[in-house]
């Protein structure tokens, strides 16, 4: 995981940030986690799933999630 970055957007609740950057990363071939830990979850419920209960969505390069902690082990 050398070659492993953490980008956190600490701030208001808006979705729409962290959804670009992580659309222009993906443009660029990165693979993307996007991690929704803001109250609202306004980023995570904006995304169409099939199932409601499930606490993440893939789209292409790009894995939302909601409600989870991160660690570099």
């Amino acid at each position: 995981m050398e070659n492993t970055r953490v980008v956190s957007i600490i701030g208001l609740e808006k979705a729409d940030y962290p959804y670009y950057l992580s659309k222009v990363l993906d443009e660029k071939k990165y693979r993307v986690l996007t991690i929704d830990n803001s109250y609202s979850h306004d980023l995570f419920l904006s995304m169409k799933r099939i199932d409601e209960d499930v606490d993440y969505v893939e789209r292409g390069r790009c894995v939302y999630m909601r409600n989870k902690r991160a660690e570099e082990d």
